[in-house]
């Protein structure tokens, strides 16, 4: 029965995020062992959605570092240094998804902060400053 299971993709995961915004989310929050949570307007609350486990979280990960956009200078630079990528996706409606992602006991956590965009006037008035 848990071989019919297959960890979250990328449709689901647009799904979910997407569902998470059109009800005024600000974050979403993925835990091996939980059921994705939403948060913002009130207190956290559950999505209608399977407990997630670690090949679900690993999978969202994976989601995100594909979109990651790397600039050339940091994809060239011959130092050894690490450095910080900043995990962001771009949704269909234009909202903004960055995720952070936390080592935890059971694999990783992920809390992925939902930023919408700007209203038209708002960007209008950007666009003339």
């Amino acid at each position: 029965m848990l071989d019919l299971v297959k960890p979250l993709d990328a449709d689901t995961l647009s799904r979910l995020l997407q569902y998470a915004t059109a009800t005024a989310a600000e974050r979403v929050h993925l835990r091996p062992g939980n059921r994705p949570l939403v948060s913002g307007l009130g207190g956290p609350r559950e999505i209608g959605f399977r407990q997630l486990c670690a090949e679900d979280t690993r999978e969202v990960a994976g989601h995100f570092l594909e979109a990651a956009r790397v600039s050339e200078r940091i994809r060239e630079s011959s130092c050894d240094a690490a450095r910080e990528i900043f995990l962001f996706m771009l949704l269909p409606d234009g909202t903004l998804a960055e995720a952070v992602l936390e080592p935890c006991r059971s694999g990783v956590a992920i809390t992925i902060e939902l930023i919408p965009p700007l209203p038209p006037e708002a960007a209008a008035l950007l666009a003339e400053a």
